[in-house]
């Protein structure tokens, strides 16, 4: 059985006209209730991947979906930092960490739990933790297709040119 919510969008009871429809607060015009219907954007579940991030290291698989929760606080945390303009590199570690259910100290750069300790231990160089904590950064930012550009290439600019050119192409199609 399908549950379904249904949510009023305007928090006062609009003006009616004497045949009873709705008014346009706006204009006062009478509503075309078709044309104010809700958009059914169909199964919310069905929408979404099985993992929002995984990638293989050395054979083995990882996968992580951040609760929700964890992804508001690193949108809190990158929108403060960028505010205050103190968005260093070891903020960016500190705001990833969570997201892959690790735990970094920027007093003394260590790691700790969840898929940054795991990957660390099974022997990632530094600079392929970097690319890792970055291309989740730039996910959670700028969104999957940077992200995925430049966890292939480790480059931001190389990953920007990527996605140009892949926009150009779909333009001309």
């Amino acid at each position: 059985m399908r549950n379904t919510i249904l949510v009023r969008a305007f928090t006062h009871a609009p003006d009616r006209t004497p045949s009873g429809g709705t008014l346009n607060p706006r204009t006062q015009q009478p509503t075309n209730w078709e044309a104010t219907r809700m958009t059914d954007f169909g199964q919310l579940d069905e929408q979404l991947d099985e993992y929002d991030i995984s990638f293989t290291f050395k054979g083995e698989d990882y996968k992580v979906t951040p609760s929700a929760e964890q992804v508001l606080e690193f949108h809190r945390d990158y929108y403060n930092a960028r505010k205050s303009d103190e968005d260093s590199g070891m903020g960016v570690w500190k705001r990833v960490a969570p997201l892959l259910g690790s735990k970094f100290n920027p007093k003394t750069a260590k790691i700790s739990g969840g898929i940054l300790e795991q990957v660390m231990e099974a022997g990632a160089t530094y600079s392929q933790l970097e690319r890792l904590v970055s291309a989740v950064h730039f996910k959670y930012v700028q969104g999957d297709d940077l992200a995925k550009a430049y966890f292939e290439t480790g480059e931001l600019g190389k990953a920007v040119d990527i996605l140009k050119q892949k926009n150009n192409a779909s333009q001309q199609d």
